[in-house]
């Protein structure tokens, strides 16, 4: 049964039960009125139950508002961590692309240092977003480069981030089954 139609069935019988007590009580009150000779005055025990119902519903109203109030604020707190964690991965996307077309650039120009560079953030974005596709990109780019090792082994700066880079790669094998690949594909 859906959760909307407990709710009304809850509502009907709260108030078929709040109509039996009005009932009941109206009955009490005519069968048995105020007399000065009865020893036990009924209708201090109707005004006394009927104080009593009315300071539980006052309770319970209080109560429902406070836990109202927690999952309120339980909703909104997940639904802004849902969308700054949305917004994060939308700008991430977009930095990656960026620097996506900045390597491009770079190996127009065949600047090696810019290539290493922008790889490196790249992968750390990549690994960060866990983009099976965008990681397949970054290791096409990787083995793209293999192309220049000819220039990188002769400077002994550009042969150590080639070999970190190459390492990163091993973060990457979680996210692409073509990283390992590419690693033994990519050494010099």
């Amino acid at each position: 049964m859906k959760k909307e139609n407990r709710n009304w069935i809850a509502w009907i019988a709260l108030g078929v039960s709040g109509i039996a007590i009005i009932v009941s009580v109206i009955a009490i009150c005519i069968a048995c009125p105020h007399i000065p000779e009865l020893g036990f005055d009924y209708q201090g025990v109707v005004v006394g139950v009927l104080s009593l119902l009315v300071t539980t519903l006052i309770g319970w109203q209080i109560y429902e508002a406070v836990h109202f109030k927690d999952i309120l604020k339980k909703e909104v707190l997940k639904a802004s961590s849902e969308i700054i964690e949305a917004n994060r991965k939308t700008l991430l996307i977009s930095q990656l692309n960026s620097l996506y077309g900045l390597h491009e650039g770079a190996i127009r120009n065949i600047d090696i240092n810019y290539m290493l560079s922008t790889l490196d953030i790249m992968m750390d974005i990549v690994i960060d977003l866990r983009d099976k596709e965008k990681a397949n990109m970054i290791l096409k780019a990787i083995s793209d480069l293999h192309r220049f090792t000819g220039d990188i082994r002769a400077d002994n700066s550009k042969k150590n981030k080639y070999n970190a880079i190459r390492e990163k790669i091993k973060e990457l094998a979680s996210i692409s089954d073509t990283a390992f690949d590419v690693y033994k594909n990519t050494a010099i």
